[in-house]
């Protein structure tokens, strides 16, 4: 701030030393050719402000040149922390596991495979034959179907066939 406050300082300095051109005599007016007069005329500046600038401008390229190789190190620094380390170990592979067998008890001549329900419908397989509630399988009626067992009558006699 103190900076600008100099600078608008020394303008000021500098405008009470020139006279005003609106309270001067005017003076006599020359003409020139167009042909000899240049198109363009600029005021070449001090050297002093062409240096100042100069030296501005290669502050602020110099500025984001560092800034720029902050970036590119910090960001090869990241991806080699990243990259896990080659061991040259081999993968070992293994062959998959065979599948399981199905679980199921064998009670006397009948053999509970699986039961299943759809909705309030309950299904069972004995004996490799799906069966429901009121069906006969190898001469013995299923009374009930539960969700781990089955209830049947054979033979006058009540079997209860369960999964585990």
């Amino acid at each position: 701030m103190s900076l600008i406050h100099e600078a608008l300082q020394k303008l000021e300095e500098e405008t009470k030393n020139v006279p005003n051109p609106e309270v001067s005599e005017p003076a006599e007016r020359q003409t020139t050719p167009l042909s000899e007069s240049p198109l363009l005329s600029a005021k070449p500046s001090p050297p002093e402000k062409k240096s100042k600038v100069v030296f501005g401008i290669g502050a602020v390229l110099g500025f984001f040149f560092i800034l720029g190789l902050g970036y590119l190190f910090l960001a090869s620094r990241d991806k080699t922390d990243s990259q896990p380390e080659f061991t040259g170990a081999a993968e070992v592979s293994r062959p998959p596991a065979p599948p399981l067998p199905v679980s199921s008890r064998r009670q006397g001549p009948f053999h509970l495979t699986g039961i299943s329900r759809s909705g309030s419908d309950w299904t069972a397989i004995i004996n490799n034959e799906l069966v429901r509630v009121g069906e006969a399988v190898n001469g013995a009626e299923v009374k009930e179907i539960r969700s781990q067992e089955v209830i049947l009558d054979f033979k006058g006699q009540t079997l209860t066939l369960s999964l585990y």
